[in-house]
């Protein structure tokens, strides 16, 4: 799927719930970040995932559904990296260019589980309790083995 069909699949909620994987999530943050600033971003994937989750039939529960803290900290780390990134020209080639973003466990590298997946995380973002997000990329690229 091109960056424009992704774009376009994920704002108009037409992206099925196989389709809208991990990856997806960081394909659609790498092209938010790259047209706008960073908190524009982050709102522009807040309003799709809350809208695609309503289009799927997600049901919002403590284990399940939005997560605002994981959601504005994989933003941070695509704005990070895409600042520090050469010029590429699609997501595709991002991704591959970071292909750290693509384990889920990279965010213990910055927040302990207890944090991340407490109540407080899934309905307001948490700055990280174990490393702050730098200007430098990821803050140990091992802590996700």
């Amino acid at each position: 799927m091109t960056d424009l069909d992704l774009l376009n699949a994920f704002e108009s909620c037409q992206m099925s719930h196989q389709e809208w994987t991990h990856e997806a999530h960081l394909r659609v943050a790498y092209l938010y970040c790259k047209e706008c600033e960073l908190e524009l971003a982050i709102d522009k994937m807040t309003s799709g995932l809350k809208a695609l989750n309503a289009a799927h039939g997600v049901v919002d529960a403590p284990e399940r559904g939005y997560h605002e803290t994981i959601t504005q900290a994989f933003m941070r780390l695509v704005a990070q990296n895409l600042r520090l990134s050469s010029v590429v020209s699609d997501s595709m080639l991002f991704i591959e260019q970071h292909p750290e973003l693509k384990n889920r466990r990279v965010l213990l590298c910055y927040y302990t589980r207890d944090r991340i997946m407490s109540p407080e995380a899934k309905v307001t973002f948490l700055e990280p309790d174990l490393a702050p997000f730098t200007q430098t990329g990821l803050v140990h690229k091992d802590c996700t083995s």
